[in-house]
């Protein structure tokens, strides 16, 4: 297996994200990778105890290549799709616990020459532990950390995904939330912020 790569800055996978989000109760839900929060922002806080969400998307992109020079003179269309599944769940007030998985097709088609190709194939897998580190009666002021392993199936009929083809990805992240809630105990006001960590081989 390939050594280790560990990253710093960049290149390396820290990341530093900032999410300002001024909306209502429901400002959180599940996200790509089935935890709580806003896209790939996380919230700090966990979804209630036997709380089940999930979370369906999809993406197309097409592209033709027109006929190289020399020969062979092939005219090609090339269209790619994936289909993003996740699943939580909430053991505890403090654990919110997620699995993710993708996939992905692959459409040619060398319209001048009458050929098509279509394949099907698993992306990638990834598993997502989120704890909350701060007291349950801390709703306004929350600080959580998650730890995550997700790598690619190696299905020849998928692209690698979302993460190296030859290994996996782990990482961690901490979470911040602070939140200012009305007397209902309804979040009217929501700030997240997130830093992470990723070691891929």
């Amino acid at each position: 297996m390939p050594s280790m790569k560990k990253y710093v800055g960049v290149p390396v996978g820290v990341a530093l994200l900032l999410t300002l989000a001024v909306t209502g109760a429901h400002a959180t839900g599940p996200g790509p990778d089935g935890l709580n929060g806003l896209l790939r922002v996380r919230s700090a806080e966990p979804r209630p105890p036997g709380y089940v969400p999930g979370s369906v998307s999809a993406a197309y992109a097409r592209q033709c290549h027109p006929p190289p020079q020399p020969p062979p003179n092939v005219s090609e269309k090339v269209g790619f799709g994936g289909g993003f599944m996740s699943v939580s769940y909430s053991p505890t007030p403090f654990v919110e616990l997620a699995v993710r998985g993708s996939i992905e097709s692959q459409f040619s088609d060398r319209y001048n020459i009458g050929e098509s190709d279509t394949k099907v194939g698993a992306g990638d897998l990834g598993f997502h532990v989120k704890a909350l580190l701060t007291p349950a009666e801390m709703r306004n002021v929350m600080i959580g950390a998650e730890g995550f392993v997700q790598g690619a199936m190696k299905d020849q009929n998928a692209l690698a995904g979302t993460w190296d083809g030859e290994g996996v990805g782990v990482g961690g992240r901490a979470n911040f939330t602070l939140a200012h809630r009305d007397e209902m105990d309804q979040p009217k006001f929501q700030f997240h912020a997130n830093t992470g960590y990723l070691a891929q081989t």
